[in-house]
């Protein structure tokens, strides 16, 4: 697993096998992501989703399977 700067991962967050998350991304409560994923940058996960699949840099997720909620052009700053 690989975990890029700035993320933010919320408790009881489950990741599994070699999956990869981008800089400055945010995992919600109680998400879960299936192995072998790549996660891109700025990527927002809802709580409680299922992640099966990769993600582009920008996407929004959400659900059980997460599906598309949105996308975001806009940086995290610190």
């Amino acid at each position: 697993m690989k975990i890029g700067k700035g993320c933010i991962i919320v408790a009881q967050v489950g990741i599994s096998g070699s999956t990869e998350i981008g800089d400055q991304s945010i995992i919600g409560g109680q998400a879960g992501l299936a192995g072998h994923l790549k996660i891109g940058k700025q990527v927002k996960i809802a709580a409680q989703s299922g992640l099966t699949r990769n993600l582009n840099d920008g996407s929004i997720v959400g659900g059980a399977p997460a599906v598309p909620i949105g996308t975001s052009t806009a940086s995290c700053k610190y």
